[in-house]
């Protein structure tokens, strides 16, 4: 007999923004299930009355190769989970990219509603990064099985409207329940993630960081992002004692970085594994700027979610990116940053002094990144949208 959820959440590498979303919506679709890649931390007591939680293959981000392997296990684990199953709506986030085949295939043996949230726009993502070409046979394949896969399901939803322009030829997004792209921006939960006083803060204090200027990286290592910029900026600034770098994450990238860290005796880049969640609220909030740094190409593809957090903790911005792109939209729409060419070193080198040697405008740029979060990114604004949508589908038969 077939358990019975009202929604059935994918998510294989299940992030802290969207463990906040499913315990919002769990609140109103219960009984539901968050199939899951990695352990969510602590719920609190109710939510877990309301959403089970099933921790299938984790993801495993040290290679191509391990990404494709720990994809496909975990694939195979949630189809055998959702044949046992009975959802009002399959809520399908796109990682593995090529999971949104199993929304497709139980449509047609079970007639099974879904809808996939897109993060990151595939193949497109490879083809910017020269992993594959466009008149590859396997690309076509894709994109085929994409279009299909979006145009049978109830919505397509993405987190910012470069991306929903980019989805939008892509397919026909009229043959959706919906009719059209959905963009719903990330955002981070102003409860847990807020501004800290730098002597307050023990991660400050841990890393002498209350009298520096603290230039943060925090968040994935993977090849869609570019980190020689910033070390080699570091190795250009390593005799100013005011700057410190911080690079906190993990990624296919990270063990090329220490290794450079070591031989290039970076002595003012401290390079940090993932934070526990604890301790990752301070961290983030030592940052005096944050880094928000995507490879030539991927701007419009994706949309780095440490924005939201940044911009939560009150963080000036400089964004490695082209001016084409979402975040530099951001940039410049709320006047909280600096966006520099990915292709120039100097560029990222001025941006870090004109931060240091203007504190009225290193001040401008944090008041104004932590108010453009409150009036637009916090978590109340992104699971209302969410809920809306939700109950706007389920209300078709």
């Amino acid at each position: 007999m077939k358990n019975k959820y009202r929604i059935g959440f994918t998510n294989q590498s299940t992030g802290l923004l969207f463990k906040e979303l499913v315990e919002d919506l769990s609140k109103e679709y219960f009984p539901s299930i968050l199939y899951t890649g990695n352990n969510v931390e602590k719920l609190p007591a109710f939510i877990k009355e309301k959403l089970n939680i099933d921790v299938l293959n984790p993801y495993i981000r040290t290679s191509n190769i391990a990404r494709l392997f720990s994809g496909l296990k975990y694939l195979t684990s949630l189809f055998i989970k959702i044949l046992s199953n009975k959802f009002q709506l399959l809520f399908i986030v796109s990682n593995p990219p090529f999971i949104g085949l199993l929304g497709l295939l139980f449509k047609k043996i079970s007639n099974q509603r879904y809808v996939i949230l897109v993060y990151d726009i595939y193949p497109d993502i490879l083809i910017s990064l020269d992993k594959i070409v466009e008149k590859n046979l396997m690309v076509r394949i894709w994109r085929k099985m994409n279009r299909k896969v979006y145009e049978e399901s109830d919505a397509v939803i993405t987190i910012g409207n470069v991306m929903k322009k980019v989805l939008e030829n892509h397919f026909d997004p009229k043959k959706t329940l919906m009719g059209k792209v959905i963009a719903i921006p990330n955002c981070a939960d102003p409860k847990s993630i807020m501004p800290i006083p730098k002597e307050k803060n023990n991660f400050s204090i841990k890393y002498n960081q209350i009298d520096k200027l603290t230039v943060m990286y925090s968040g994935n290592f993977g090849n869609s992002h570019s980190f020689k910029m910033i070390l080699d900026t570091a190795e250009k600034l390593k005799n100013d004692n005011f700057i410190n770098f911080f690079l906190i994450g993990e990624g296919a990238q990270k063990s090329n970085i220490n290794a450079k860290i070591i031989t290039e005796d970076l002595s003012n880049v401290v390079s940090l594994p993932w934070q526990k969640e604890s301790i990752f609220v301070e961290s983030i909030a030592s940052s005096d700027i944050s880094l928000i740094t995507m490879a030539i190409g991927s701007e419009n593809l994706m949309i780095p979610s440490k924005i939201y957090y940044s911009m939560a903790v009150g963080s000036a911005l400089i964004g490695i990116a082209k001016k084409e792109s979402e975040l530099a939209n951001i940039i410049n729409d709320y006047d909280c940053g600096i966006i520099i060419d990915p292709d120039n070193l100097n560029d990222l080198e001025r941006a870090i002094l004109k931060f240091k040697n203007d504190a009225s405008f290193l001040k401008k740029c944090q008041n104004n990144s932590y108010n453009a979060f409150k009036n637009n990114y916090t978590r109340l604004h992104m699971s209302k949208k969410y809920g809306e949508l939700i109950n706007k589908i389920l209300k078709h038969n």
